[in-house]
């Protein structure tokens, strides 16, 4: 029998502000999705093929409400010359930073969209959208400026220069913000939903001054220029919040997807302008017990159900790889007890 919604429809209203059927969930099911399709985290990082299979897998195999694809924040400074260290069983890491002093900026390259790793993820979008697409929305997660800034200088470095060389920390999130630009084009053509994720820009990283002068700027002027294509943008960000909630909300991004701060907390503040993601601890998923995912879950589902604009349930970060079974299952319980899953 078929549902009364598709998930795909279901967010369409959420965009809206109108109640869908049921609980939108959604959770970061991104590297954690390999295991599903049997293949390894480090091969769908550079196949978009496998990537797409393995979003297809996970999600008919956990029956959650959007694809996510991803693989690292690192995919757009790589593209403009930063290095990369792969492995088999992890996503790759920063290995060679592309800018070592101030005059390197200059010589950085603007990124089409077959440079580096793109291609990767444009096509898992493609196939996505054309085999999933007309059900299931598919998000593709893009490093924020900020974020792809301290990828293209090394994050200890970038954070000193936005206190030591606050004009180098500007050109680097100005250089990052021109070549994510083709990107988000490129997945939007390709029938993906972009979405922006800043984890280097929180408050458990850089201070909230910082993220006012180096960091809204440039998602503010992408979240309009996705919103001029007639698009609503997801803006995901990790660590604490507590102290940048009236600066994300003033990014103008639709759905916040956040990790930790508490869901009534975030309700309260921005709830009446945003509409909200969250937010169970991925620690929580990976390392406590069944009966504490539950609970957590349940929890979430309470105080997000009460938001002004909607709410999606979903985890603070990715689901980690290697989570046991009866956490997921124990997420996903709580889930269907709201409504949530079929």
């Amino acid at each position: 029998m078929r549902e009364a919604m598709t998930p795909l429809e279901r967010f369409a209203l959420l965009f809206m502000d109108e109640r869908p059927d049921r609980l939108i969930t959604a959770p970061f099911v991104t590297t954690a999705a390999a295991a599903f399709a049997g293949v390894s985290p480090g091969a769908c990082c550079r196949d978009g093929a496998l990537l797409a299979r393995a979003q297809i897998a996970a999600q008919e195999a956990l029956r959650h409400d959007a694809f996510f694809v991803f693989s690292d924040v690192a995919i757009v400074a790589e593209a403009m010359g930063s290095v990369l260290r792969f492995a088999e069983d992890r996503v790759p890491l920063l290995d060679v930073p592309v800018v070592r002093e101030a005059r390197d900026v200059d010589g950085l390259p603007l990124p089409g969209p077959d440079r580096g790793r793109f291609p990767v993820y444009l096509e898992a979008v493609r196939i996505l959208h054309e085999t999933r697409g007309d059900r299931v929305p598919v998000f593709c997660l893009v490093p924020a400026p900020f974020t792809t800034a301290a990828g293209l200088r090394g994050a200890e470095d970038f954070l000193v220069d936005t206190i030591a060389d606050p004009p180098l920390a500007e050109a680097l999130v100005l250089a990052a913000e021109r070549a994510t630009v083709p990107l988000l084009d490129a997945i939007v053509l390709a029938g993906g939903l972009p979405a922006l994720v800043d984890p280097l820009a929180s408050a458990s990283v850089a201070a909230p001054k910082t993220y006012r002068a180096l960091a809204l700027p440039g998602t503010r002027r992408l979240v309009e220029r996705l919103h001029r294509l007639d698009l609503d943008v997801l803006l995901h960000v990790c660590g604490e919040i507590t102290p940048i909630l009236e600066d994300l909300a003033a990014t103008g991004a639709d759905l916040l997807s956040f990790d930790r701060a508490g869901v009534a907390e975030v309700r309260d503040a921005v709830g009446d302008r945003m509409r909200l993601a969250g937010n169970v601890s991925p620690v929580t998923i990976l390392s406590r017990r069944a009966e504490e995912v539950l609970e957590e879950t349940r929890r979430a589902i309470r105080e997000g159900m009460g938001a002004p604009r909607g709410f999606v349930l979903s985890t603070g970060c990715e689901v980690p790889p290697g989570s046991p079974p009866e956490n997921l299952a124990a997420f996903y319980r709580a889930a269907a007890a709201a409504g949530g899953v079929p």
